[in-house]
């Protein structure tokens, strides 16, 4: 009986850790989905007045079975820039020059990468054209032309950003990136720690404030370890760091 009150407790606290995760999962991507099904139903509203405003354009009827072949190339395309922009992410992240680096080092690389404006856009652009293929599965006549013609903006600039951002990426192959979004978020800890910051004379949130900042100021000491052993980058790019830290101080 005590063997299956543990593996009922195991289970019990596994089954809580699982709901805890799911519900993480849950309240990061309510707000995108959100927007992603406002975005299409404010379209078809505005479509919807431009009809009865006799809009030449918005009065054009659309083949469903057409619209149904363009809407999955495109949720393809979104698809497959997902998928290659994470893996040039993991490329630069698993390359020689991070194979050593703390986990805090290749943990900035991710977070930078995949919190940027692009990589946002393209994950808006998927969820809105899922919910156009989700009314088209459903019979409902709701996705016109003034739809069609945003997704098809959306793609255009995610397929032309895409390129853009790619060279961007292979440029964290230099550590020295790194030094950008470090100063950025040590300024923005400073800051906070100030009358200029919330809560700032409450001295938890002082002690939240100090510990980031100083997490911030121990990756440019991994930088700077990571510099040293790297013969090839070992006099420029300890040159930058120290000038950047110079900035910071007189900052």
């Amino acid at each position: 009986m005590r063997k299956v009150g543990f593996k009922a407790k195991s289970s019990f606290r596994n089954s809580v850790e699982a709901r805890s995760l799911l519900g993480q999962v849950v309240r990061q991507i309510l707000l995108r989905v959100f927007t992603a099904v406002l975005v299409v139903v404010v379209l078809v509203l505005i479509e919807h007045w431009g009809r009865n405003k006799n809009l030449f354009f918005l009065r054009h009827v659309m083949d469903e079975n057409a619209q149904l072949i363009f809407l999955s190339s495109l949720g393809a395309v979104a698809a497959a820039f997902v998928g290659l922009y994470f893996t040039a992410i993991s490329i630069i992240a698993s390359s020689a020059t991070y194979a050593r680096a703390p986990d805090e080092i290749r943990t900035l690389i991710m977070k930078e990468l995949a919190d940027n404006f692009y990589f946002k856009v393209l994950a808006q652009f998927a969820g809105i054209v899922v919910i156009m293929l989700t009314a088209l599965a459903l019979k409902w006549p709701i996705i016109g032309p003034l739809n069609t013609c945003v997704v098809t903006l959306l793609c255009l600039f995610s397929i032309f950003s895409f390129f853009v951002l790619l060279s961007r990426v292979f440029r964290f192959s230099d550590p020295n990136t790194l030094t950008v979004p470090l100063n950025r978020d040590l300024i923005r800890w400073i800051q906070l720690a100030t009358p200029a910051g919330y809560q700032w004379r409450d001295a938890s949130f002082q002690s939240h404030y100090q510990r980031n900042a100083e997490r911030a100021l121990n990756n440019f000491s991994y930088l700077v370890v990571m510099a040293s052993h790297k013969d090839n980058l070992y006099g420029k790019m300890l040159s930058d760091l120290g000038q950047c830290l110079l900035e910071l101080l007189g900052y």
